[in-house]
């Protein structure tokens, strides 16, 4: 054999020998553990997004808090909750400031409202009484001071703040709510939920038309939701929730 030929030949042969001893050492060493699945950050700038039904029974230990939509979910939808704090014309403002909420016959302020509770969840829509009049700042500045008193009064609990739905055309362009304001307030709702680090349920999606308005099906004054529209409302709910 060639003395350039050797070299070659044994070089190989080592290269297979090294081979088979790896392939049998591997084949000997146990499945690496994986590392336990780690969910993922919740991003607070987008809304939650749709998860299966969690059923009506899901509200009987949430707050809800809002204005006379809110009143008329509570009245008219059947739906059973923990605890129900709404009032006709209510805004952001008289909502954290003021006794505004009547509980067991007493008329109490949000804080006292909700002092030792135990619920798990709040929901808050708040926003279109104050549509046409109140200023950015004063609205942004109210609704997180509404979110300081729900957290810490209920610091287990999860905090739902729902996107504003729409007006009709005709009553947008009233002097009343104006769908120019809601927009511009859900945009500081957004801001809000990133702040505060808390849940944006964006129920204004499923109530808004092409247009930007509320179409007429949902609603007899352009404004408060008729039977179907409140069990639209509900549906989306259940289906948008966070499991923690």
């Amino acid at each position: 054999m060639s003395a350039h030929i050797l070299p070659l030949v044994l070089s190989v042969a080592l290269c297979v020998g090294v081979g088979s001893q790896t392939a049998v050492s591997l084949s000997q060493t146990p499945s690496p553990t994986l590392p336990d699945v780690v969910d993922a950050p919740i991003r607070y700038e987008l809304p939650v997004p749709e998860s299966e039904s969690v059923g009506r029974e899901w509200f009987e230990d949430a707050v809800i808090l809002g204005d006379s939509r809110t009143e008329g979910l509570l009245l008219y939808s059947g739906l059973k909750v923990g605890l129900g704090l709404s009032k006709v014309g209510l805004n952001v403002s008289t909502a954290l400031n003021k006794a505004s909420y009547t509980v067991n016959g007493k008329t109490l302020t949000l804080a006292q409202a909700l002092e030792g509770g135990e619920w798990t969840k709040v929901y808050i829509m708040l926003g279109v009484n104050e549509c046409a009049w109140m200023n950015k700042d004063k609205f942004y500045t109210n609704y997180c001071g509404i979110v300081d008193v729900v957290r810490e009064k209920l610091p287990d609990a999860q905090i739902y703040i729902q996107t504003l739905p729409p007006v009709s055309a005709a009553r947008s362009a009233g002097s009343g709510p104006n769908n120019s304001y809601v927009r511009t307030f859900n945009e500081l709702i957004t801001k809000l939920c990133i702040e505060k680090e808390v849940y944006r349920v964006d129920v204004a999606e499923v109530f808004t038309d092409e247009s930007g308005n509320l179409p007429g099906k949902y609603s007899s004054d352009g404004l408060h939701f008729n039977k179907n529209a409140l069990n639209l409302w509900i549906e989306y709910l259940e289906t948008h929730t966070v499991q923690e």
